[in-house]
């Protein structure tokens, strides 16, 4: 495994490094060809110039008739016109290449990040991450400031990976999963849309809890807890299905706790016992909890995210979020009660 990453990786710098030389020769090409067009542009406009006007009219053309000196001006001028554009047209030309070759260096600097999670580069992330083989993904560029950089990889309809770049320091950070980078860029979770519903909310509360542990010591903290139904409406025989959960609160500076599920009680299906379309299912989800001292603090957000990856009979797969609950005032209870 470890030597097919190392050919991956081989396979694509030197694929980066040939497009890199390329890129420079046909630069320089367009670059060359600028430069001499110009020239002939100066050329015939030093000939159409007033200071040569004199001898435009009677040195070269003083047999000609009227008519035919206007006509040849009237074609010099059309000449001048169409090299002016030809010119700007390579002058986008090579614009486009140098935003090219500047964004395959932006693009590099992503790839050979380290993920400080898994301590991968990005471009092994991107092969494990993204269904590369069955979708097709998009590198694109944003620029925000002097160095910094949004970059994403994504398929035609928004998902998939994305970065905030700094040229300057070469500083990458993952924005998945950053809930405040996720909040800048304006980035959502991948919406679950109508598939299924969360109906019939039993009980929705943020609660101190006391749990005793060995002799003396307690873990005290705060936990949310959610019971509802999920309504199936997608139509078909589910066969499995897993729920997941996002408790997010920020403090002040930017004091994040990011807490995932505790406990979660849910009847999965099975392809013996489908979940059928048009009924529901009861579930029960606990968090995990923040530390005890945080109920004398408000809290900037406290958002929670509810997740649901469904599979069907066929093998089609459903995977993506409920709408966003806000429970920051429901958090403040508790400073109010305790």
């Amino acid at each position: 495994m470890l030597n097919k990453n190392i050919k991956i990786s081989i396979i694509i710098s030197a694929t980066f490094f040939v497009y890199l030389i390329g890129s420079v020769i046909y630069f320089s090409y367009l670059k060359s060809t600028l430069i001499f067009q110009q020239t002939q542009l100066a050329r015939l406009l030093r000939v159409t110039s007033s200071n040569d006007a004199e001898k435009f009219s009677y040195d070269d053309y003083s047999s000609m008739p009227n008519d035919q000196v206007n006509n040849r001006i009237s074609e010099l001028i059309e000449e001048i016109e169409t090299m002016r554009e030809e010119i700007e047209m390579q002058r986008e030309e090579i614009k486009t290449q140098k935003e090219k070759q500047n964004n395959e260096v932006i693009f590099e600097i992503v790839r050979n990040a380290i993920d400080p999670d898994t301590n991968l580069k990005y471009s092994e992330y991107i092969q494990r991450r993204l269904n590369t083989i069955n979708q097709q993904y998009n590198w694109a560029l944003e620029k925000q400031t002097n160095n910094m950089y949004f970059i994403s990889l994504a398929s035609s309809n928004g998902v998939g990976l994305f970065w905030e770049v700094n040229s300057g320091t070469r500083t990458v950070k993952l924005i998945n999963g950053n809930y405040l980078l996720e909040k800048k860029y304006g980035i959502n979770s991948t919406s679950i849309d109508n598939t299924f519903n969360i109906e019939n909310i039993s009980l929705e509360e943020v609660y101190l809890r006391s749990k005793k542990m060995i002799l003396f010591f307690s873990s005290d903290g705060i936990e949310y807890k959610i019971s509802g139904s999920i309504k199936n409406n997608s139509g078909e025989n589910i066969t499995d299905c897993n729920l997941g959960i996002e408790f997010v609160t920020v403090y002040s500076n930017n004091k994040i706790f990011k807490l995932s599920a505790n406990d979660i009680t849910f009847e999965r299906p099975t392809l013996s016992k489908p979940w059928l379309p048009n009924r529901v299912r009861n579930f029960t989800i606990t968090t995990e909890y923040i530390n005890v001292e945080y109920k004398n603090y408000d809290p900037n957000e406290a958002v929670v995210k509810i997740f649901i990856n469904a599979e069907d009979a066929m093998g089609h797969k459903y995977n993506g979020a409920f709408p966003e609950r806000n429970i920051k005032k429901t958090i403040r209870k508790i400073k109010l009660t305790s």
